[in-house]
């Protein structure tokens, strides 16, 4: 096999790869073996400032203007994933009630934000410094903007009984009716199902509350899955993972291993099966803790189902760095680059700058 160029080589980098492995030759043969140094190995894997120039970092380039006009069903999937539909009563002077459509991400992904803002014609507010939040607030806003985006381009989890559940409350206040005492208590009886439902203390302000029926989602089969609302739910709920561990059975005593997963709670564990058989791959599990994984680890179904399925229809926002990343070190092990030092040195640099350990410049 030739020899993989480095591109932008750090020598000293390099260096302290290299003392992970310390060349021996095993008996009997020419082939050459690698000794794991497992103290070493971990401080590498485990470093946060290792950023070789040939690794991609997320930058300022990856801005709003660079994404364009982002694809209706890939809003809608994303929305699934990471916006939350609320409703908050409160009492100054007279009850008073405020509803909120909101996305909130790590600063690295305020362009996303921007792009989603752009896209729904520039209403809401971001605000916010390490965490940063969309919010549309004004009815107008909501009923023209984000109400008829998603009754054009449905949600597909469990949240959209919650978004069902919101629109009939920014309708009723749409129409004035919370400012009556009938539309008010209509308003508790439909936020008494919403999210969380109500407190006691408002419970007994409003004693004749009775809490609507919430709505029954119906899924969308499997035919009927949108690839571009797939890749906004994957930008938001999903990961692409490479895994690195100490293992004697191969020559250069590290396994490397891909993983593609979305998790959530487990009351989306059908609509999890039917991503599942969308891609025709992966499994779906079941945690203690609640939640629903679908996984898909043969490196097979990731080379030729996963990565197409995502390098036609795109991720935006900052973890699709994290993929490009995450192919790289796929294409460095269709080569069998895994089973080599040099191949080795480049995946373990490249994953030290993956998922949470990326920089932002």
């Amino acid at each position: 096999m030739s020899a993989i160029p480095w591109v932008g080589q750090d020598a000293t980098i390099i260096r302290v790869i290299q003392i992970l492995f310390s060349n021996t030759k095993m008996a009997n043969t020419n082939t050459e073996s690698y000794k794991y140094n497992k103290k070493i190995y971990n401080t590498l894997t485990n470093a946060k400032n290792l950023k070789p120039p040939f690794i991609r970092n997320y930058s300022t380039g990856n801005n709003s203007s660079n994404l364009g006009k982002l694809n209706p069903d890939f809003v809608s999937g994303f929305i699934d994933a990471e916006a939350s539909f609320s409703t908050v009563v409160y009492y100054k002077n007279r009850w008073c009630i405020n509803s909120v459509f909101k996305i909130t991400l790590h600063k690295k992904d305020i362009y996303l934000l921007k792009a989603l803002q752009a896209y729904f014609g520039g209403v809401g507010k971001i605000s916010g410094s390490d965490v940063v939040s969309y919010r549309v607030e004004s009815v107008n806003s909501l009923v023209n903007n984000i109400i008829t985006h998603l009754d054009k381009y449905p949600l597909q989890t469990q949240k959209k009984a919650d978004y069902e559940l919101f629109k009939r409350i920014v309708l009723l206040m749409d129409k004035k009716q919370h400012l009556t005492d009938k539309g008010l208590q209509e308003i508790i009886n439909i936020k008494a199902v919403l999210n969380k439902g109500v407190s006691e203390e408002l419970l007994a302000e409003f004693p004749n509350t009775t809490p609507v029926f919430r709505p029954l989602v119906e899924l969308p089969a499997v035919q009927d899955i949108k690839p571009h609302w797939l890749a906004g739910f994957t930008a938001g709920d999903g990961c692409f993972f490479v895994y690195t561990e100490k293992n004697h059975k191969f020559s250069s005593g590290v396994r490397i291993k891909l993983r593609f997963n979305i998790c959530q709670h487990s009351k989306d564990k059908l609509l999890m099966e039917r991503i599942a058989s969308y891609f025709n791959c992966g499994i779906v599990t079941e945690t203690a803790r609640g939640e629903v994984n679908f996984d898909v680890h043969k490196f097979s179904d990731i080379y030729d189902i996963i990565i197409p399925f995502f390098n036609k229809y795109a991720i935006h926002g900052v973890k699709v760095e994290d993929f490009e990343s995450w192919k790289s070190v796929a294409e460095l092990m269709k080569i069998k680059a895994h089973l080599t030092k040099q191949g080795i040195e480049k995946i373990i640099l490249i994953k030290s700058n993956m998922n949470k350990a990326r920089e932002i410049n």
